[in-house]
């Protein structure tokens, strides 16, 4: 469920540049800049960059995409190239 402090970003987010993993609870990702997602996977360990979810494997999202989870939350991140605002949930 969206709540207020979602939709307003009231929960903060974390800039992030790695290709280290990152994990959390994230609803929303938003990219900086032409980036390229190692892996992304979301709640009950779906990997979203598969075919059925986002089919991004191994491609490059330009900047001002934005990404958010067909289940609950995007719950870890690795980046090969770029940056990304992750907006917590």
């Amino acid at each position: 469920m969206v709540t207020n402090n979602k939709l307003i970003g009231a929960n903060g987010g974390v800039y992030y540049d790695s290709t280290a993993t990152l994990t959390g609870n994230f609803y929303m990702i938003e990219v900086q800049e032409d980036t390229v997602i190692a892996t992304l996977t979301e709640t009950g360990a779906v990997d979203a960059t598969a075919s059925g979810q986002w089919n991004i494997s191994g491609k490059t999202l330009k900047q001002g995409a934005v990404l958010t989870p067909k289940l609950e939350d995007f719950t870890s991140i690795a980046l090969t190239s770029g940056s990304v605002i992750l907006r917590n949930s």
